[in-house]
């Protein structure tokens, strides 16, 4: 680092500038030292926005909208495709409804013992059910 040079404008300027002016040269001086001594930068907010980006334009979050807005389009299609389970697979229906829209917790073995089936034929409908409905989620975004 080279040396601190006290800077003098001349009789034109008053003392009092030409000292604060100097006094904040000095400071700069001063930490640009024990930047150097201690190996430390200081960065200003251009630097920072380099390294740490604004959230909003990384591609990650166009995916995340992307995908929120998916599953916005999906809820709002849910009750026509529960209609439409209604229709096709009745069963598959009620045990759905009973399952997932209850007001109270209901478990597989209450659904098996009002249904008079396995806990695992109670699964495995209530999975072949979420299939189905998936599948008119699927038709649906392909018609639209």
């Amino acid at each position: 680092m080279n040396k601190f040079f006290y800077k003098h404008f001349g009789d034109d300027v008053p003392a009092s500038i030409e000292n604060e002016y100097n006094r904040l040269l000095i400071q700069e001086y001063n930490q640009n030292v024990r930047e150097y001594r201690n190996r430390v930068q200081t960065l200003d907010f251009y630097e920072v926005a380099e390294f740490f980006p604004d959230p909003a334009s990384l591609p990650m979050y166009e995916l995340e909208q992307e995908k929120e807005r998916l599953h916005h389009k999906r809820l709002e299609y849910l009750p026509k495709a529960l209609q439409l389970l209604k229709i096709e697979y009745p069963e598959l229906y009620v045990l759905v409804i009973e399952y997932f829209f209850a007001q109270d917790k209901v478990t597989l073995a209450t659904l098996a013992e009002v249904h008079a089936m396995s806990v695992d034929k109670i699964r495995y409908r209530i999975g072949l059910a979420k299939v189905k409905l998936r599948e008119y989620y699927d038709l649906h975004e392909k018609m639209n």
